[in-house]
């Protein structure tokens, strides 16, 4: 009972997954798509279906440098794609393939068509553009089909991001497309030729997605990717102004009645230039008509001009786009004269409510302000006016000379025209906005400075007081700086006078034992001597042996006394004090080596060893000269010593007559020298070498250097 219990749950499980994997093989055979336009319905629809498999015509090999981008067609609908790999070849228009791949999105979250393989199946003859009208482009009927389509050329705008392309705005039967078009220069019509002419354009319709090229100033949902040599002037742009229409003739009309492919002209006297592509022209029959042109040169501000151009109303004045000229006869207007405002006169009604005259556009005005900023901060022959809480700008591009030598701060007059700034006319807007007004000088005489700026201003005041502030930070700094070099003087100085007040002490001390001894000690040896010496004079009278040991007393005795008189004569000079290990040692022999030639070169600087073992170690070289003197006869004596790894090691050399180092007298002889040495250097826990022979001795030693805290201290 309990088995079937369990068997019946795995039953139901067993059939529910069956169930499942037979729905996911249904879903994954609907995913694929097997035509164009199944495709076309999934980039309309933004879906991503996982699969591809259509078998197509190819329409268009696009080839920008970067990728090539392929377009298939099967008579009904068309697509585009890409590769999934490098930059694909081998295929050609007219051929028929196989397209596998995938339909995915891009980094913007937009379907796009991936192919991995794209096999030609057969060949055939390349196609051939379908016509197609406006309402038949706006419906996405033909997205990606190879089409023509003709209409009259309104204007060209060069891509501010790739200088590689261009586009086209055409004007066909009453509606705008936009055409896209990568520049062949040495095939494609330029830009002039082009400007008013009747053309047709054969390309691909693409919908306006992210990384497809369009025109940068408006958003658009599709337009035309003309391929290479795609356009052809059907006819030229007419030539003759006087059959075009005078822009008088539509005054009166409604936005949407204006024609869209027809140019009118103006004729008239050229009032303000700015922007280096923007005129207002006033018409021999009245109204103020701003115009923009195609291209340079412009006319230059009082001309007599004949404009033609492609008409455009913003609901609040008349103006033409696209537009060519050239000058005419003299045409006798008044000249405007200029009218006394204010920027709150224009911008502002008598109750403080923000109004726009309208009616002051294209007249001549005149200003006063404060200059708030002028070309060199970022503004091309600009300069931005402050007139009663406003910042007016004013335009100076026809005479930029105007604004040298005027600095900020200054109170000027500015005479010029008025030029509303009004957004362009658009259908969701029933009336444009006016977002302020500019003032377009036309000479050099059109500005005044009626004061310049006086010196203490502002900006002045406050660069004092950061530099007044930046002085007494600079002071405090200093003085904190002096103090601090006081005090390290004051403890240097401290120092210097302790070491002196020591080195005094010292040298009061050493001569006061010098004298100590030299008054007791060596006084009662010298009795002593003289004793000896009396008790010698007796020598028949006593036995071999006591005068054996007398001789060895008097030995001991001179000994004491020559080690006495230098222990004076170190007391009572300052060796220990130089600072020249080569000066010291010279200073110690000079008194016991006679006439010996003396070489010292001892790579050592003397604040290396304390007062302890400098001494021990002159004694121990002075020991050792005055032996090779005194016993080796020796005339040349050579003195080395330097230092490695913490320990001294020196030498001194000699060419006396030598001595045999294992048969050297000692104590019983009454020697005491080399013994003495031998326990000096052994104090420091060093070690001697003798080397003699009949040409002369070298003894070698070494020593661990032990460091006098308070030396170094001092030092």
């Amino acid at each position: 009972m309990n088995t079937g219990c369990r068997t019946w749950p795995r039953f139901f499980a067993t059939l529910a997954m069956f169930a499942a994997s037979n729905l996911a093989a249904a879903a994954s055979a609907q995913s694929v798509l097997t035509n164009c336009t199944m495709v076309a319905e999934a980039f309309l629809d933004g879906e991503t279906v996982a699969d591809m498999e259509v078998v197509a015509t190819v329409t268009g090999v696009e080839d920008d440098s970067t990728k090539a981008r392929t377009t298939v067609c099967d008579g009904i609908a068309a697509f585009d794609f890409d590769y999934a790999g490098d930059k694909a070849t081998g295929l050609s228009l007219g051929d028929v393939v196989r397209v596998r791949g995938s339909l995915t999105r891009n980094i913007y979250d937009e379907p796009v068509t991936i192919v991995s393989s794209a096999t030609v199946i057969a060949h055939g003859p390349p196609p051939k553009p379908v016509d197609i009208s406006p309402d038949e482009f706006k419906s996405g009927r033909f997205d990606d089909w190879f089409v023509r389509i003709s209409g009259v050329v309104r204007c060209t705008v060069q891509d501010e991001i790739d200088p590689n392309w261009r586009f086209l705005v055409l004007a066909v039967g009453g509606q705008i497309v936009y055409v896209a078009q990568h520049i062949n220069a040495a095939r494609e019509p330029a830009d002039m030729d082009l400007l008013g002419a009747s053309v047709a354009v054969a390309g691909f319709c693409r919908r306006n997605r992210h990384g497809v090229r369009r025109p940068p100033y408006r958003r658009i949902e599709r337009e035309i990717v003309a391929v290479r040599d795609g356009i052809e002037v059907i006819k030229p742009a007419d030539a003759d102004f006087s059959r075009m229409p005078d822009i008088g003739t539509f005054t009166c009309r409604l936005p949407e009645t204006i024609p869209l492919d027809e140019r009118f002209r103006v004729r008239g006297n050229v009032l303000a230039v700015w922007n280096g592509d923007t005129a207002l022209i006033r018409a021999a029959t009245g109204p103020i008509v701003q115009v923009q042109f195609a291209a340079e040169p412009l006319p230059a501000i009082g001309d007599s001009v004949d404009v033609a151009g492609f008409p455009e109303y913003n609901l609040f004045t008349f103006g033409l786009s696209g537009c060519v000229w050239r000058k005419t006869d003299h045409i006798a207007l008044p000249e405007p004269s200029a009218t006394n405002v204010s920027a709150r006169c224009l911008l502002e009604d008598g109750f403080g409510r923000p109004v726009a005259k309208i009616i002051l556009h294209g007249k001549a005005i005149r200003m006063e302000g404060v200059v708030h900023s002028a070309r060199g901060e970022g503004l091309d022959h600009r300069m931005i006016l402050s007139s009663d809480g406003y910042l007016v700008p004013v335009d100076a591009g026809t005479s930029p000379e105007a604004l040298a030598g005027i600095p900020v701060g200054s109170r000027v007059s500015v005479t010029g025209i008025c030029v509303m700034n009004i957004d362009d006319w658009r259908p969701a807007a029933p009336f444009p906005r006016i977002r302020g007004f500019t003032v377009v000088m036309r000479s050099p005489e059109d500005i005044r400075v009626l004061a310049f700026p006086p010196w203490w201003t502002p900006a002045r005041l406050t660069a004092l007081l950061l530099l007044i502030l930046a002085v007494l930070c600079c002071s405090a700094l200093l003085n904190i700086l002096l103090r601090r070099l006081a005090k390290r003087r004051r403890q240097q100085l401290a120092k210097e006078i302790r070491t002196r007040i020591e080195s005094d002490l010292k040298v009061k001390e050493r001569t006061r034992l010098a004298v100590e001894l030299h008054d007791a000690m060596s006084q009662t040896l010298t009795g002593v001597a003289l004793q000896l010496q009396t008790v010698r004079s007796g020598e028949g009278a006593m036995s071999p042996h006591a005068a054996k040991h007398l001789a060895i007393a008097e030995k001991s005795l001179d000994s004491c006394r020559t080690e006495m008189r230098n222990c004076i004569w170190d007391l009572r000079n300052d060796t220990l004090d130089c600072p020249d290990m080569n000066e010291a040692i010279r200073h110690t022999l000079s008194p016991c080596i006679g006439g010996a030639k003396l070489f010292v070169r001892f790579d050592v600087n003397r604040t290396r060893f304390a007062d302890n073992f400098a001494h021990a170690l002159l004694h121990i070289i002075r020991e050792l000269a005055s032996n090779a003197v005194n016993h080796g006869r020796a005339t040349r004596i050579r003195i080395a010593g330097c230092i490695e790894n913490g320990r001294l090691l020196f030498s001194v050399s000699d060419n006396g007559c030598g001595f045999d180092p294992q048969h050297t007298p000692g104590i019983e002889e009454g020697h005491f020298g080399l013994i003495g040495v031998r326990e000096r250097i052994e104090g420091f826990d060093g070690k001697l070498k003798i080397d003699s022979g009949p040409k002369g001795t070298t003894i070698t030693a070494a020593m661990n250097i032990k460091p006098d805290k308070g030396r170094d201290e001092a030092t």
